[in-house]
Formats: structure tokens, C-alpha cells, sequence
């Protein structure tokens, strides 16, 4: 089975939808046989000269959503018939849904479609605004399209079991959509993280969408620390967004000490971690949050909002605190001055790997599973 991969981001960010998509590339070039994976994306960097990476380049006017998500559905389908001319591949996998209706659509294709469905904005959307933001008509036109695709689809999968279960009640599909996430496996103890000589703490915060990950809930739950707990902050390190009006508006906040950072790499990533005991994942809702993995991972103390399928990601063993999204900044608040008196004397971290063949195997499955059931109809 010959499988195209079609990712927004690769490189340029190293966590989330895009450290799924190194993984899979990876688990597949070191598992082999008759199953081949190969990217195709609009964000290649360091895949430029990697025959398994095709780069796609779209100009696309990035102010008017729902024009550029149709002139890049339109490019990667035209990509796809190019690669499949010198490279004919069974499945193309798109880590978008929406951007697979294009091609889902057109039945006299050679080859499959499978859409994964990696966040639940638009599932949300269609329920509920933001904290702090307004809906908008091409949110809800991004989940007419993602509805359509997800019908339409030769396979719709999930990166977790609340998707999976919210695609199938809000979209009305007629069975459960298979679930593809990260594997993890389990180790020894470690030895318990190096913390700082004054016994302050670092809160890291990183999200590509600062607003739906919960900013404005952490500014609040900031402010609402009692003077003893906020003493106990050295700084706030917030990273994966770039946005210059959020910058000054956490500049302006003028609660803690705060450090910023863009679109960070795997190894600036790395060092962020390293450089924190507090990892916070406030989100307003998420389909999985591989973040909370990570900071899991490395040992922080993780502070998460028990939301979508962020419980999902807690693993046995970690300093995981949660707090319901009913309770708003002040639960927040509470677990995090919790996290912040508790972190000193925290249990050493369990070592965790992840398995990406496991997911890599998983997606194969259900492939296949998926190619049965429509040759059986």
C-alpha cells in the first residue's frame, strides 16, 4: 500500500499535526515492506532535498478564509494527480479534513481519499463561540465543508476518541470514525528534574492558536494568584504563535515576567521544556493536545483544562492537574498554585517514548479496514 500524506505544516512547526506527520514518515521508512508513505506539503524546509517530500507552493490570499482554503483544496488536488503520474499511490490522507472534499468529490479518480479530522474547531464552532472571540460565517462554512468531506470521504479518521465521537454525532455519520494517535510507551522512573536554585518556577504556554488554547483564561488565572504563588513565578514563556497585537497584549498585562518566542523548531521546543517545571494547556477545547504529551514527556507538571481530549492525553504516572473549563481562570488559578507548591516535591517523572509505529500500523488498519468496507458496498 503506496500512501501520500498532505500536511499544511511540516517543518515549520515541530508539534501537534506536524510532529504526527515527521513520526508517520519516519515509523515508515524504518518498518519498510510493502507499505510506503511519502509527504506532500506546502511546508517543506528540511525536506526540500528528500525524495519522500513533495513540496507544494500556493499562493493564496491569506486574509480571505474561506477563497483560500478552496485555491489550496484546488492545489493539492492538482499536486496529487502529478505525484500519482510518476508515483501511483493508493491512498491520499489529508491532515486537514476540509481540504480533502475537492478530491473526495471527483469519484473518477484511481486512487482513495481519507480525511483526518485533528481539531474541533469547527465541530465547536457550530456550538459555541469562543471566549473572547466572534463567530464567524466562514467558521461555519468551514463545517459545512468539513460535513461534506466527511460523507463523502473514502475514509474519515479521528485523533482521538472525542472526535471521533463528536464527528459522528454533529456530522451525522453512519459508524464510529477510526481513531489515529501517537502511541506512547511507558519506561522506567527517571530521576526527578533539576529544579532552580530559588525554588521559582517557569510556566511555559505554547500554542499555534493562543486565543482557542486559552490565553485569556491564563491572564486571568494570573491575576488572580495570591501574592505568595505569583512570587513563586520567575516567568511565563509563551511560544508557537507570532502574532504581534497578542504580544502587546500580554506585554500590557504586567502580572509576571514573560518571554517570547515564534514559531519554534524541535530543538528550541526542546530547550523550552527544559527550561520550564510548568507546562499549561488551558485550552477552551482541543481534539487530542500533543503538547500536553510533550510536557508530560519531559517531566513537567502539567496543567490541563479538562476539555475535548485533553483527558485523553494524561499518562499513568505523570504530575498531571486539571481543572473543569466551567470553573474558568479561577480553577485555573487553583490548579496552578497547586502546581506551583507541589512542583518542588513532585514525584521523579516516568520516561516515555513515543511509539510512532504503533500509530504508523494503526493508520494502515484502518486503511485497509476502510478499503473493504468500500469495496464491500
Amino acid at each position: 500500500m503506496r500512501i501520500l500524506l498532505a500536511t499544511v505544516t511540516f517543518s515549520r512547526l515541530t508539534h501537534g499535526p506536524s510532529r504526527g506527520a515527521q513520526l508517520l514518515l519516519r515509523a515508515s521508512r524504518e518498518l519498510g515492506g510493502e507499505q510506503e508513505l511519502r509527504i506532500l506539503t506546502e511546508d517543506p524546509v528540511r525536506g526540500v532535498d528528500d525524495p519522500g517530500v513533495y513540496a507544494l507552493q500556493v499562493d493564496y490570499p491569506r486574509r480571505l478564509e474561506v477563497a483560500s482554503k478552496l485555491i489550496r483544496m484546488l492545489a493539492y488536488a492538482r499536486a496529487a494527480y502529478r505525484i500519482h503520474a510518476v508515483w501511483p499511490f493508493d491512498w491520499i490522507v489529508f491532515n486537514d479534513g476540509v481540504q480533502a472534499m475537492g478530491l473526495a468529490a471527483w469519484k473518477s479518480r484511481t486512487f482513495r481519499v481519507a480525511a483526518i479530522v485533528r481539531d474541533d474547531d469547527n465541530l465547536s464552532w457550530s456550538r459555541r463561540p469562543y471566549e473572547g472571540l466572534k463567530r464567524t460565517w466562514w467558521r461555519r462554512a468551514f463545517g459545512l465543508l468539513e460535513g461534506v468531506t466527511a460523507h463523502l470521504a473514502d475514509a474519515t479518521l479521528a485523533n482521538s476518541d472525542y472526535t471521533a465521537a463528536r464527528l459522528r454525532s454533529v456530522y451525522r455519520l453512519p459508524a464510529l470514525p477510526r481513531v489515529v494517535r501517537p502511541g506512547i510507551n511507558p519506561g522506567e522512573f527517571s530521576q526527578r528534574s533539576a529544579l532552580p536554585d530559588d525554588g521559582r518556577h517557569t510556566l511555559l504556554f505554547v500554542k499555534s492558536d493562543p486565543l482557542r488554547g486559552g490565553l485569556l483564561v491564563l491572564r486571568d488565572a494570573l491575576r488572580r494568584l495570591s501574592t505568595p504563588a505569583r512570587e513563586r513565578v520567575r516567568k511565563v514563556i509563551f511560544a508557537g504563535f507570532d502574532d504581534p497585537d497578542l504580544r502587546a497584549q500580554v506585554r500590557s498585562w504586567a502580572i509576571v515576567d514573560y518571554e517570547f518566542h515564534g514559531l519554534v523548531d524541535r530543538p528550541t521546543f526542546r530547550s523550552l521544556v527544559s527550561a520550564s517545571t510548568i507546562g499549561v494547556v488551558p485550552s477552551l477545547h482541543e481534539a487530542f493536545g500533543l503538547t500536553s504529551v510533550e510536557y508530560q514527556l519531559a517531566g513537567l507538571t502539567t496543567v490541563l483544562a479538562e476539555v475535548g481530549g485533553l483527558p485523553e492525553t494524561v499518562l499513568p504516572g505523570a504530575n498531571v492537574l486539571t481543572f473543569r473549563p466551567q470553573h474558568g481562570a479561577e480553577g485555573l488559578c487553583r490548579a496552578l498554585e497547586q502546581a506551583l507548591d507541589e512542583a518542588p516535591r513532585r514525584r521523579p517523572p516516568p520516561v516515555y517514548t513515543y511509539d510512532y509505529q504503533a500509530m504508523y500500523r494503526t493508520l494502515i488498519a484502518a486503511l485497509r479496514a476502510s478499503y473493504s468496507a468500500v469495496r464491500t458496498v
